[in-house]
């Protein structure tokens, strides 16, 4: 079995454990597709994708579980998602969490900004899922990651804590005229695939309630200094009409000044 990583994100006994509620014959092989915060595995035999989680606490398989169901309901209602299999998920095996997912091959050109904003705009014009959500955590991954480093002194690690409450400090300022409700959590073009001549909206592990301009804030950050590109303002214009609106986002506001000006205050080490 080709399996081109190592850690238990990557073991074989790891995915052979998962596997086994997919094949129980045990007999597999897996080829890495992509390792970040996941491991992302394709399944030849099954024609499907394995992504693989570190169990660190009972909320990442609360997480994964709630990810799977919305799936599965955007599946029903005729969203442009990625499918969950339908098996019992997520599995869990040596400390790792597994979901099973269709596989998609991606061929051709790479999505579009503007085929995100359609995405959301669609993804925000629904109902509520029948499915419980948790609420929208800013800066919760950071704060996991600063808490968890072992690269970083104690003193950065001071710093760091200080400089996220001061973020979300002025989060907390913020004014979001439209209404809280169901968002990805994680809206970025990296998160846009191919389904054939369509684009599918995948990795739905943040979905949660919130702001729905939060999800408009991945691309426009996709250009650190300065305005947006043409793309990333086409794929904002279609999630909403783009002005320059001072200290909140909005609707007819998606552009801020909060993610365009960079930090303010002290200045990062």
């Amino acid at each position: 079995m080709p399996m081109y990583c190592s850690g238990p994100m990557c073991s074989y006994d790891t995915m052979s454990g998962a596997m086994y509620s997919i094949s129980p014959s045990r007999s597999f092989a897996a080829e890495l597709i992509h390792l970040f915060a996941s491991a992302v595995y394709y399944l030849p035999a099954a024609d499907a994708v394995a992504r693989i989680a570190l169990v660190t606490s009972p909320a990442v398989v609360a997480r994964l579980a709630t990810s799977v169901s919305v799936t599965r309901w955007l599946a029903e209602v005729g969203f442009p998602a990625v499918e969950p299999l339908p098996v019992d998920q997520p599995v869990t095996s040596h400390g790792c969490a597994v979901t099973f997912w269709r596989y998609l091959p991606q061929d051709g050109p790479k999505p579009e900004p503007a085929e995100l904003g359609r995405l959301l705009r669609q993804l925000h014009q629904l109902q509520s899922p029948p499915v419980p959500l948790p609420a929208y955590q800013p800066l919760a991954s950071v704060r996991r990651a600063i808490e968890a480093s072992r690269a970083i002194s104690e003193d950065d690690r001071v710093w760091l804590r200080d400089r996220c409450g001061q973020l979300l400090d002025a989060y907390g300022q913020l004014s979001f005229p439209l209404p809280a409700g169901m968002i990805h959590g994680d809206a970025y073009r990296g998160n846009v695939l191919r389904d054939g001549n369509r684009a599918v909206l995948a990795d739905w592990d943040a979905v949660s309630t919130g702001h729905r301009e939060i999800d408009l804030i991945p691309t426009l950050l996709g250009v650190r200094f300065g305005p947006p590109n043409a793309n990333s303002r086409s794929g904002c214009d279609h999630s909403a009409q783009a002005t320059t609106s001072s200290g909140h986002l909005s609707e007819d506001g998606c552009t801020s000044t909060v993610p365009w000006r960079g930090h303010v205050g002290r200045p990062a080490r």
